[in-house]
């Protein structure tokens, strides 16, 4: 009977910080047209120490440019300035995690925190954090409320679209990351299937296993002649130094334009990386890849799109024996859905 009580009392507690005049505005919101036609784009790589960032947000720009869209303005998703346009026009949320079950709690999305500043919000490939529980009270008062009612949601895999779906939410499309969107069947059959010389490698600062992480740097130095690491996060390369075979290893500065001048001009190069996007911009790159999965983003979408994936646990029993192997890159892209959601931007 206590812990009934208690669920109760929490339960009411989370009701009373939401006004009922956010409960009626999310109900009403979502119904109000917006205009496809003028949009402003929620960029999650402004101020971001994540160059992963920038990867999803220079595919999502380019997407955007060949649908003949020239943004209103860019507004940072990452830094406290609390600006949200607030009239008919679409505002996008371009990729990265910005959504997740406990939306009460000021994660990466340092947004404001009245409902009313945020409105007419559209999603093109975001996806959930992390696997989580049901979305608490807060999230399903507060993404109701932002949510466009009328315009398709894009997400990047179907966790993030059942997520959304248990709090009522269903116009969205799972469309895979727009990172993915031009690694067709015709694409996909110009990268290697066999192993390169050199290789190009990724560590994540933020999630470190340094047993696992150092045993994939241990089997790329066995199998390639050079290998490369890119610094894609901040403290990537302080987490890098640990390992004892450092002076081996050669470092890509931590810039975009380093890692893709790298790729650009490297004909015999792989990558095999715990960074996703690191990967992703490896196969637009013709590059053969191998993303070791560290959390539900690679997981995901590799579920849904057959992107060539290992979970980091199985690096000592798979790694090396695939390196060596004939790798046939075979992406399944949920074309019909991505033109679907393009479509709502065809000028009449």
């Amino acid at each position: 009977m206590p812990n009934l009580i208690t669920k109760t009392k929490k339960k009411v507690i989370d009701k009373t910080l939401i006004p009922s005049f956010y409960i009626l505005k999310s109900k009403m919101s979502r119904k109000n047209k917006i205009r496809v036609n003028g949009i402003s784009v929620l960029n999650t790589s402004l101020n971001s120490d994540n160059l992963g960032d920038q990867i999803i947000n220079l595919y999502c720009a380019k997407i955007l440019e060949e649908l003949d869209i020239t943004p209103n303005e860019q507004i940072a998703t990452h830094s406290q300035d609390g600006k949200i346009i607030t009239n008919k026009d679409l505002k996008l949320i371009t990729g990265t995690n910005l959504l997740n079950s406990t939306m009460n709690k000021i994660g990466v999305w340092q947004r404001p925190q009245d409902f009313t500043k945020i409105n007419n919000i559209g999603l093109m490939g975001v996806g959930w954090g992390l696997y989580a529980k049901k979305p608490n009270y807060y999230t399903r008062i507060f993404l109701n409320s932002i949510l466009s009612g009328t315009f398709i949601h894009s997400v990047r895999d179907s966790y993030t679209l059942s997520m959304l779906s248990s709090i009522g939410i269903t116009n969205v499309l799972n469309t895979a990351c727009p990172t993915m969107w031009k690694l067709t069947n015709e694409f996909c059959a110009t990268i290697p299937n066999s192993k390169a010389n050199e290789v190009v490698t990724t560590i994540t600062d933020y999630d470190r296993n340094a047993e696992m992480d150092f045993k994939m740097l241990d089997i790329l130095l066995r199998n390639y002649n050079k290998v490369y690491v890119w610094i894609q996060g901040q403290h990537d390369l302080e987490y890098l130094q640990k390992y004892s075979h450092f002076n081996s290893l050669v470092v890509v500065e931590n810039t975009l334009d380093a890692y893709t001048d790298l790729l650009n001009k490297h004909d015999s190069l792989d990558y095999v990386g715990t960074r996703l996007h690191a990967g992703i911009h490896a196969l637009n790159h013709k590059k053969r890849s191998i993303i070791i999965s560290i959390d539900n983003r690679a997981a995901e979408i590799a579920k849904d799109t057959n992107l060539p994936i290992i979970e980091r646990d199985k690096v000592l029993e798979q790694l090396e024996t695939k390196i060596n192997s004939q790798i046939q890159t075979d992406i399944h892209l949920p074309i019909n859905n991505i033109n679907r959601w393009k479509k709502q931007f065809t000028k009449n």
